[in-house]
C-alpha cells in the first residue's frame, strides 16, 4: 500500500521541458558513446552537458535558501545523497552479483575495487589512480567504469556548497559575495584545466580541472534574464546552440587541441540553459518525447554501460546495427524497470522522510563493500591457489 501511494502520488515541479530534453540527447550520445562501433566519436560529451545542467540546478536550489536564510549544508548533502547512492549501491550489487558468476579471479578482483570506489563516490579517483585512460579499450568490459562521473558531481556538491556557505557568512550574508567566488572558482578552474599542470587523466578525472563546468552552469543562476531577445533571435540561437553542440557530438574530426570541442559544447549549453530558464516554455511534441528520455537520463546513464560490458564480456563483441538494436531494447526496459520502479519513488520518500532512504542504502553499502568483498577475496586467493 505505501508503494502504490509513493508511485500513484504526483509531485508539482516546475520541470523544463527544453533542459529535459536537452539532457535526453546528452545520455544518448553517452549510451552511442559507450556501446562503440564509431556511432557517436565524440559522445563522451554528453556528461559535459550534464555537469552544466546540474550547476545551474545545484546554484539556484543554494541561492534560494541563502536567500531566505534557510540554507543548511547537512540538509543539501544529506538530500544529495539520498537522491544518488541507492541507485549507485543497486547497480553496484547488482553487477558485483552477475560478476561472480561470469568473471574471471582478475576482473572480479578489479570490479570488486570498483564497487567499493563506487560506493563511496569515489571511482574517479581510483579510475586516475589505475586506468589512467579513459578511452582505454579495457574500459568497455568495466561494468561502473562510468561512475567515475557521479564521483566527481558528489564531490562538487560537498566541496562547493561549503565554500559558497563560508563566504556567505564572511560576507554578512551578502548574495554578491558568493557571486564573485563562483566566478573565481570558474577562472581557476579553467586556466588549471588549460594549463599543462597535470596528466591527462587527471585533467579529465579531478574535480579541480571539471569544476568550471559545474560553476559555468551555476553562473546562469545569477544573470538577469534579457530583455531585448526577440522571439525570433531566441530560436536563432537554439537552433545554432543545438546545431554545435550535434556536430561535435556526432563529427568524426581531429581537433589540434582536444580541450577546443569540450569548451565549445560547455558554452553552446550554457547558452541554451540560460535561454531556457529565461524565456516562456512552448515545447514542441519532438522535444516533449525525448524529454522523457532526459528526465530518466540518471537511471539510463547507470544501467547501460554495465549492459554493455557484460555483453562484451559474456555474449559478443558485436557492434554491428543488430546489435545495436538488441543493446538499445535491453537498456531501455531495464532503465525504464529503474526509473519507475526505484528513482521516481526514491524522490518521494526523500522528500517524506530522509531517513527512510539512507537506513538501507547504508545497510546495502556496508554489505556489498565488506561482506561480499571478503567473499570475493577469499573466492580470488582460492582459485589463485588452486592454478
Amino acid at each position: 500500500m505505501e508503494l502504490e501511494k509513493l508511485l500513484t502520488q504526483k509531485i508539482k515541479v516546475n520541470r523544463s521541458y527544453r533542459i529535459d530534453a536537452l539532457k535526453g540527447i546528452a545520455i544518448i550520445a553517452v549510451v552511442l558513446y559507450h556501446f562503440g562501433g564509431g556511432y557517436l566519436t565524440y559522445g563522451y560529451l554528453g556528461v559535459d552537458i550534464f555537469f552544466v545542467v546540474s550547476g545551474y540546478f545545484m546554484m539556484k536550489s543554494i541561492t534560494k535558501a541563502m536567500e531566505k536564510n534557510k540554507f543548511s549544508y547537512w540538509r543539501f548533502i544529506v538530500s544529495r545523497v539520498a537522491r544518488l547512492w541507492p541507485l549507485i549501491l543497486i547497480m553496484s550489487t547488482l553487477a558485483l552479483g552477475l560478476g561472480l558468476f561470469t568473471m574471471l579471479p582478475d576482473d572480479l578482483e578489479n570490479l570488486s575495487e570498483s564497487v567499493i570506489a563506487s560506493n563511496v563516490f569515489a571511482n574517479n579517483v581510483l579510475s586516475c589512480i589505475t586506468t589512467k585512460n579513459y578511452w582505454d579499450i579495457a574500459n568497455v568490459f568495466k561494468p561502473l567504469m562510468h561512475t567515475w562521473y557521479v564521483g566527481v558531481l558528489m564531490q562538487a556538491y560537498v566541496l562547493l556548497p561549503l565554500i559558497y556557505l563560508i563566504v556567505f557568512k564572511f560576507a554578512k550574508r551578502n548574495m554578491n559575495a558568493v557571486k564573485i567566488s563562483v566566478v573565481v572558482i570558474t577562472l581557476i578552474s579553467l586556466i588549471a584545466y588549460l594549463l599543462p599542470v597535470a596528466t591527462t587523466a587527471e585533467k579529465f578525472y579531478y574535480l579541480p580541472f571539471r569544476a568550471f563546468e559545474i560553476t559555468i552552469g551555476s553562473l546562469i543562476a545569477f544573470l538577469p534574464k534579457s530583455k531585448k531577445m526577440t522571439m525570433k533571435m531566441q530560436y536563432i540561437t537554439e537552433a545554432v546552440c543545438f546545431g554545435i553542440i550535434l556536430f561535435f557530438l556526432c563529427a568524426n574530426i581531429t581537433y589540434p587541441l582536444a580541450s577546443i570541442k569540450l569548451l565549445i559544447v560547455v558554452c553552446a549549453t550554457t547558452i541554451l540553459v540560460y535561454i531556457f530558464v529565461n524565456t516562456e516554455e512552448k515545447p514542441v511534441k519532438f522535444v516533449k518525447g525525448i524529454s522523457y528520455v532526459g528526465r530518466a537520463s540518471f537511471s539510463i546513464y547507470l544501467c547501460h554501460q554495465m549492459i554493455v560490458a557484460y555483453m562484451y564480456y559474456t555474449v559478443t563483441n558485436r557492434t554491428d546495427l543488430y546489435a545495436l538494436m538488441i543493446f538499445i531494447m535491453v537498456v531501455a526496459l531495464l532503465s525504464t524497470v529503474i526509473y519507475c520502479l526505484v528513482e521516481k519513488p526514491l524522490e518521494f520518500a526523500v522528500k517524506k522522510n530522509v531517513m527512510y532512504v539512507l537506513v538501507p542504502s547504508i545497510a546495502v553499502c556496508l554489505f556489498t563493500s565488506a561482506f561480499l568483498e571478503l567473499f570475493i577475496y577469499m573466492r580470488v586467493s582460492f582459485e589463485m591457489f588452486q592454478n
